[in-house]
């Protein structure tokens, strides 16, 4: 059983790992800080074989925080959470003796928009394998807006390529039945599917959505001042 604590400050952030962590059997969440300090002193107190450490947490920083529970407790691994692989403060904590990282979330139209550029100068296959240096891989917001043929297939070509050798967690307000509706090219979008389900572990929530809900409060908002 891997022990685990996570220090994360954006609560809905911090429940969406909660959900994957709960969803493994071996893995056994001990504890979680919304602050620096508060992640420092639950690794001193409770030596948990893993930190889940968000590097721009408030009160102290995330670096600091590395260098403390690396000090402290040398047998805590600590993997680094960040919105950037490149980020200048995740290779340093790298240096500063985390042990890994992974990415918080992209959405979508951010990834594929990334797998474009490559493949418009032929780099896409080397910008998939910057971003399967990432244990975790966090895609939301897939189906918020149609993805045409290319993109189905670039978007197929990260599937295939993380299956079996990293873990994605994959958001979308859409059933899978109905992911026809936003990948047009529907042989691939079985094959995307096919691949994303053979291990998978799938939460189904009802309501409304909140980020749907404040995207038409601000449109609202928009609409009154004009």
């Amino acid at each position: 059983m891997t022990t685990i604590v996570l220090a994360e400050d954006h609560h809905v952030v911090r429940q969406g790992f909660k959900l994957v962590l709960m969803a493994e059997p071996d893995f056994k969440l001990i504890g979680e800080a919304a602050d620096g300090l508060e992640a420092a002193q639950l690794a001193e107190k409770k030596k948990p074989n893993v930190l889940l450490l968000d590097l721009m947490i408030p009160r102290l920083h995330g670096l600091e925080v590395t260098r403390q529970v690396h000090r402290d407790s040398p047998a805590t691994k600590i993997i680094i959470l960040s919105m950037h692989a490149d980020e200048p403060y995740v290779m340093e904590a790298l240096r500063n003796g985390a042990s890994g990282y992974v990415l918080k979330d992209c959405t979508a139209a951010d990834l594929v928009e990334t797998l474009y550029r490559g493949l418009a100068d032929n780099s896409v296959g080397r910008v998939i394998d910057t971003l399967l240096r990432n244990e975790v891989l966090i895609l939301d917001e897939v189906g918020f807006a149609p993805l045409d043929d290319t993109g189905t297939q670039l978007l197929f070509r990260l599937v295939a390529a993380a299956y079996e050798r990293r873990s994605l967690a994959i958001a979308s307000h859409w059933p899978f039945d109905q992911w026809g509706r936003f990948l047009p090219e529907h042989t691939t979008a079985a094959s995307i599917l096919d691949r994303l389900l053979h291990h998978a572990t799938t939460v189904v929530t009802s309501g409304e959505s909140y980020r749907m809900r404040e995207a038409r409060t601000t449109q609202g908002g928009h609409q009154n001042k004009s």
